[in-house]
């Protein structure tokens, strides 16, 4: 290797650098989180934000990461008080996603509520009876086409900008519905496994698990993050980092790159 080409490959080896790192850059999961509930055996908020819920006929289930709430389909809910004038209001960008396993398809279930149940002030993700997964904004109502299996867990996301509403399965846009206006109340609180404020009914029949809420809208890479973090079940402390194919470029190119430093270096001290 003559000393004019080292330069050259130093140049290449930098802007590949460059270029890998930025595929390895992860995807943002924790901005704008507002509450995390993961239900280990409690209804704590992970978020940092020390919105903890008070649950209502709930236990405990080996969940898709560590444990789930285990919802009655009669009595079972959760409630997060702290979240009131908190949760994004009126056409506020919005997403919440959660992982959910039916026990039954049969009935309307909640299972991320908040507002109340006057028209188009309220926003609910559930299950319809029969299991399709909507949004319910009381008089604002939106369909996803997909119908949640009894029995497996899937995830949900649901996103909103003020215009735009996606619906997210398994990490994937399922359905968009363009021209959406919502009016959603915040000053109600957050409820898991029941409807809005106003309603006790509707409540959820299953598991529910990982739910999060976010005063943003997330980004498809940001779902796809947020879906992958929680696709191996068991505990999360439990859970091995497997470097991305990017980070492995980084390396490998890193070890390149002293490896051709040490080639100059010799190069100068001849």
């Amino acid at each position: 290797m003559t000393l004019k080409l080292v330069p050259r490959l130093m140049r290449a080896v930098v802007g590949g650098l460059i270029a890998v790192a930025a595929i390895s850059a992860h995807a943002d999961m924790t901005t704008g989180l507002l509450g995390w509930y993961g239900f280990e055996n409690n209804v704590n908020d992970s978020s940092g934000g020390g919105r903890n819920g008070a649950a209502t006929s709930l236990t405990y289930a080996a969940g898709r990461v560590g444990q789930a709430g285990s919802f009655n389909n009669a009595t079972s809910f959760v409630e997060v008080s702290g979240l009131a004038g908190v949760l994004p209001g009126g056409g506020d960008a919005r997403t919440v996603s959660f992982w959910v396993n039916p026990s039954s398809t049969a009935d309307n279930g909640n299972v991320v509520s908040w507002g109340q149940t006057n028209a188009n002030q309220r926003f609910s993700v559930l299950m319809e009876g029969g299991g399709e997964l909507r949004m319910i904004g009381e008089g604002n109502d939106h369909s996803s086409g997909f119908f949640l299996p009894q029995g497996v867990w899937t995830h949900v996301a649901v996103s909103y900008d003020g215009s735009t509403l996606l619906f997210y399965v398994n990490g994937s846009i399922q359905d968009t519905k363009l021209g959406v206006v919502l009016a959603t109340d915040n000053a109600q609180p957050l409820r898991i496994g029941i409807n809005a404020q106003g309603r006790n009914d509707e409540f959820f029949g299953g598991l529910i698990d990982e739910v999060r809420v976010y005063g943003r809208v997330l980004t498809p890479s940001d779902v796809t993050e947020v879906f992958n973090s929680t696709t191996v079940a068991g505990s999360a402390s439990t859970a091995v980092s497997v470097p991305t194919l990017g980070e492995w470029g980084l390396m490998m190119l890193s070890t390149l790159l002293l490896g051709v430093l040490w080639i100059q270096r010799r190069r100068w001290l001849q």
